[in-house]
């Protein structure tokens, strides 16, 4: 199985440099519409994206071309729609780099999957939603959706309650571990649940879904 691909390839990669606020400006105002027409054209036939941070925060985007020569085309629509940031200075660095299958992470039966279905659709998810909620109210409907599609995915996957929170508590270990959980962070978390509960509840309620007025997103 190919793990690595460069520009030329199949495999078209962008990191794309800007500040948070910008990223989802450029996810919404720049991506979602460049792979909508890409999609349409049949240029390529899946897509996806991670925020990262090494340590300047970035977008990283990947396309996959049905005909590796199809690439001019996202080049073009990416250029032209980046240019009006990139020129504002609110994208400061565009770079192309080589895509390392992560084939160890996910096994060689799986990597594709992932990618082309599971990443992928994930990805069109969240640029939709980003496209439809602005302001305060839309940083809290952000990871509130997020809680409710993670427990969706899970469920795909036929997870059980005690599965989704032994596996759940796994990431939550982790991700303190890398990302340096202290007690205070672990404080200020929990009282945000507390918070929120009833909010949190009342998504993660399937019986709410067409009275919620979360219904539009769900």
């Amino acid at each position: 199985m190919k793990r690595t691909f460069i520009i030329g390839s199949e495999w078209l990669y962008y990191k794309i440099y800007s500040g948070p606020k910008t990223a989802d400006r450029v996810l919404t105002e720049v991506i979602k519409p460049v792979t909508e027409i890409l999609l349409d054209e049949n240029i390529i036939d899946s897509w996806f994206f991670i925020r990262y941070a090494d340590p300047k925060q970035h977008i990283r985007v990947r396309f996959h071309h049905k005909e590796s020569h199809l690439q001019i085309r996202t080049i073009q629509l990416i250029h032209e729609l980046l240019m009006p940031f990139i020129d504002t200075g609110m994208i400061w660095k565009v770079l192309t780099d080589t895509y390392n299958r992560e084939i160890e992470r996910y096994g060689k039966s799986l990597i594709e999957p992932t990618e082309q279905f599971l990443f992928f659709y994930d990805s069109m998810m969240v640029v939709n939603i980003l496209d439809q909620i602005e302001g305060d109210e839309g940083e809290k409907l952000r990871w509130m959706i997020g809680l409710r599609a993670v427990n969706e995915m899970l469920e795909i996957f036929r997870f059980n309650d005690i599965e989704k929170s032994n596996f759940i508590q796994k990431l939550r270990d982790g991700f303190g571990e890398e990302f340096g959980m202290n007690k205070d962070l672990k404080s200020q978390l929990s009282d945000k649940y507390r918070n929120e509960k009833k909010s949190i509840e009342s998504i993660m309620d399937k019986n709410n879904d067409t009275n919620s007025e979360y219904a539009p997103l769900i």
